[in-house]
């Protein structure tokens, strides 16, 4: 039974890599494609790039509690197909409509897998080895992040259209795998009487839960920031910073390596210190982004330090998010924990006004302020205590 389990864990971890590798080879190619195959502009672009992510924010919640009615099990295959569908429909479309409502059926494909590909994991780990299990998951889809790019860019200067008939090759491996290697029985949550839509949205007033999204949306904010803005303090650096897309690879580099060496030698560190390691290792990191020193070493240790922060600390998130879901609610706790990715828009905005009044420095403090607000929110969800309290709230509703 023990094996079952764990091979049902490493079949959603590989899934995920496999998922995110998908959808990077696709994903990043859909501002040339619009530019060069639908003729828009630079604003129509942007919009177009928006229309996935709005979707996912506006209907994650939802998903998670379609989670919890249908199944993990069955609504990550509603996910991915959907996934399949949408990926397969761009790579044969030359409308603007049909691409764009496409990009709406992934986004919302992406809010059902998301949620419940998550509940599922922390379902079958029951607390063993879980954080184990969800930084295994977060290497290999980093993995995903690094080579989808590459393959995506090759394939596109070669046959456009097959890029994203791939990315939908890869959702229906995924898809496949989930058919034939996983059971619906093996996925069984608790079983509770059905709550009314009232009871399912009372939820949101936890206050360990409105914790998180506030840690998890400003640290989104900071890092919407600096994946916008970056490429402008480059370009305004007058060469004396590296490329963006240098730094882009070098993040994701570290991150999968420092991904390794934290499970094979520092798998004995707590959640707390984890947690403290990595929110320190991100603010010092966007810290020395200030240095007019040495410009160029100092944005490339800055780039290592963030990413270390990064590879030690964004597990934690889900690992917390599992700890403090009711065993009944945890699709509907991951599909919640979406709405902070609005930070994504809220950060590249404000970010950009204190670019244009304070210039550089003040954007990187500015993002270090972030990241220093978030760990307030996030040290008040994280103890052990708030754990057992969240679910006894719950279970009170």
């Amino acid at each position: 039974m023990k094996h079952n389990i764990e091979r049902n864990i490493w079949v959603l971890i590989i899934g995920s890599g496999i998922n995110t590798l998908g959808v990077f080879i696709s994903l990043p190619l859909i501002t040339i494609y619009g530019l060069h195959q639908l003729g828009l502009s630079v604003v129509e672009v942007g919009f177009l790039s928006g229309i996935w992510p709005v979707t996912l924010f506006l209907t994650s919640f939802f998903c998670g509690i379609l989670a919890e009615r249908w199944g993990y099990l069955k609504t990550l295959r509603l996910g991915l197909s959907l996934s399949v569908i949408s990926f397969a429909t761009m790579g044969i479309s030359t409308s603007l409509s049909l691409f764009s409502i496409s990009l709406g059926i992934f986004g919302l494909g992406k809010a059902m897998l998301d949620s419940s590909i998550r509940a599922a994991m922390v379902s079958l780990a029951k607390g063993k080895k879980e954080e184990y299990f969800f930084r295994m998951r977060y290497l290999f889809q980093n993995i995903g992040n690094v080579v989808g790019p590459l393959i995506g860019i090759i394939i596109y200067d070669k046959i456009i259209g097959y890029t994203f008939l791939l990315s939908s090759i890869m959702f229906l491996i995924f898809l496949l795998a989930s058919y034939t290697l996983l059971r619906a029985q093996d996925f069984k949550v608790v079983k509770v009487d059905p709550i009314s839509a009232k009871d399912t949205f009372s939820v949101l007033k936890n206050l360990n839960l409105q914790f998180w999204l506030l840690s998890s949306l400003f640290i989104v904010m900071a890092y919407g920031a600096y994946e916008a803005l970056m490429p402008a303090v480059i370009i305004d650096s007058k060469n004396t910073r590296p490329a963006f897309g240098i730094l882009v690879s070098l993040n994701a580099l570290v991150v999968v390596l420092f991904q390794f060496i934290h499970i094979k030698y520092l798998k004995n560190l707590s959640l707390s210190k984890s947690i403290s390691i990595g929110f320190g290792l991100l603010s010092i990191g966007f810290l020395f982004f200030i240095f007019e020193w040495q410009v160029f070493v100092m944005t490339i240790i800055a780039t290592i330090l963030v990413a270390i922060g990064e590879a030690i600390l964004f597990p934690c998130f889900d690992i917390v998010m599992g700890k403090i879901a009711p065993d009944d609610k945890r699709a509907i706790y991951y599909g919640a924990s979406s709405l902070s990715q609005v930070g994504f828009f809220v950060g590249p905005s404000v970010g950009g006004f204190l670019l244009s009044m304070g210039g550089q420095s003040v954007l990187f403090v500015s993002c270090t302020m972030f990241i220093l607000i978030s760990s307030v929110f996030f040290f008040k969800v994280s103890r052990e205590k708030n754990f057992v309290l969240t679910k006894q709230q719950d279970a009170s509703i």
